[in-house]
């Protein structure tokens, strides 16, 4: 029997390391999913022929029709032009304009230093125990308790909304999620 090209080797070796992301069905809906959305605000403006800010009085609260798929709000704005364009938004303009400052975009930094500090008051309550325990615990809960949209308000009307102190916000408010 001849021996396998060794080429042929590294190539199966190559396609069985990323099977499993290939392979699993709920991986491919999930890259499916992801795909849709990015070039939706990619092509936004190639979508639909409306504005996500124009207001059509003529047509308040509409349900789903062929004029919009998701219908309208209470302004009369279509909801799939608000829906993709806010997509682009967050897709394309957060990342390349924050960028020049924090490389990646505001949220990766927010939540790695929200995953930096929770990790580390996590690990110091369980080391120390006792009062450090008590204490840093009870300041978690009490961040838990107030809301996650009005604890990102408090905290950015105090220090001003600016990328660094976005990633701030991002941070403190997931510091309890993370210890």
């Amino acid at each position: 029997m001849p021996e396998p090209n060794p080429g042929q080797r590294t190539k199966r070796r190559r396609l069985r390391s990323i099977h499993p992301v290939f392979g699993s069905k709920t991986a491919m809906v999930g890259m499916f999913i992801v795909l849709f959305w990015v070039l939706s605000a990619l092509f936004a403006p190639l979508l639909t022929p409306y504005s996500p800010t124009q207001q059509d009085w003529m047509a308040v609260n509409e349900g789903p029709s062929a004029a919009h798929p998701l219908g309208t709000d209470e302004l009369g704005r279509d909801l799939w032009a608000r829906l993709i364009y806010g997509a682009r938004i967050i897709l394309i303009v957060l990342p390349v304009s924050e960028s020049f400052f924090l490389p990646g975009g505001t949220v990766i930094w927010g939540v790695l230093a929200a995953v930096v500090v929770g990790a580390f008051l996590g690990l110091l309550a369980g080391y120390k125990g006792g009062w450090i325990d008590e204490i840093v615990m009870r300041i978690l809960d009490a961040m838990i308790s107030i809301p996650l949209i009005l604890l990102y308000l408090l905290i950015l009307t105090s220090i001003g909304a600016s990328a660094v102190n976005i990633v701030i916000a991002i941070a403190i408010v997931g510091i309890p999620g993370m210890a």
